[in-house]
């Protein structure tokens, strides 16, 4: 029998949306890795052999003016955070590479004579000052994007009694707002997923420096001057803004064994074919090939 793939669903979501689907999750090619996953939806009347369902993609829309409508599938905010940070990092890293790598020959000031090094500096500055900003952005936005997952990772009934601070009751919006990122990845999200401690992971030393530098862009002291910008220049900086995707994999593997993946969880490359699955009633699906 040969299979056939569904276009698009009439039938609205709650939100007003449309659905478009592929027939069987083979037929489905990602195509943009910045938008929500789809759906696999499954009819738990459906006792056929082929086992027949659907992966969904749903879209919406928003009103520019009285006339003209932008649709679009919903982006992964996770994944936009993961993108920013990545773009920023490799644009950042690009930058050294050609204009401050001082293993290169032309980044030698000491192949200037003296009327020219101020002129070489005024230069260099410039591209200093483009690197700390990409590189700044990528800190920023990674760690953001772990503590996006985290907060969506908590449920919404979930207590944590917390030993950091005599034992206090914690429910999941105190959580957010009161407790630190690292408590949360190391013994919060380790809880929820059933996981071993994360701790004894390669990257979570590197997570934590990721912690360290993003405290030090948003909370700074007018005693620290500019010197945690030095850090930056380290050899490390690259697994460092690379340990948010190492972390929210971490928790993203554990979880789908168990083959409960969160429809608000980012794509990750390797993970192509994993789906989210509910079960509904297909029968009154209208669709148009």
């Amino acid at each position: 029998m040969a299979k056939k793939k569904i276009n698009y669903v009439t039938k609205e979501s709650s939100t007003g949306a449309n659905y478009i689907m592929a027939f069987r999750p083979e037929d489905y090619d990602i195509f943009e890795y910045r938008i929500n996953k789809p759906i696999a939806v499954k009819d738990p009347n459906d006792t056929s052999e082929f086992d027949m369902h659907f992966i969904v993609q749903e879209t919406d829309e928003i009103k520019i003016n009285s006339k003209h409508k932008l649709e679009y599938f919903i982006p992964n905010n996770i994944a936009l955070l993961l993108s920013i940070s990545d773009k920023a990092l490799n644009r950042g890293l690009q930058i050294y590479k050609i204009y401050l790598n001082p293993d290169k020959p032309e980044n030698d000031i000491t192949k200037y004579i003296k009327d020219e090094q101020v002129g070489f500096l005024k230069e260099k500055s410039r591209h200093y000052c483009d690197y700390i900003e990409e590189i700044e952005t990528a800190i920023v936005f990674a760690y953001t994007a772990v503590e996006a997952f985290a907060n969506i990772s908590i449920p919404d009934n979930y207590i944590y009694k917390s030993a950091e601070k005599d034992g206090i009751l914690y429910e999941k919006k105190a959580i957010e707002r009161w407790t630190s990122l690292a408590e949360k990845v190391s013994v919060i999200l380790p809880e929820i997923y059933d996981v071993k401690s994360i701790k004894s992971k390669s990257f979570y030393n590197h997570f934590k420096l990721l912690e360290e530098y993003r405290n030090a862009i948003i909370h700074q002291k007018s005693v620290e001057r500019a010197d945690f910008f030095k850090l930056y220049f380290k050899g490390n900086i690259n697994e460092i803004c690379k340990s948010s995707e190492s972390v929210i994999r971490f928790f993203y593997d554990a979880h789908k064994e168990s083959n409960r993946i969160n429809p608000l969880w980012p794509w990750l490359i390797g993970n192509e074919k994993d789906f989210p699955i509910i079960y509904d009633d297909l029968s009154n699906i209208q669709r148009k090939d």
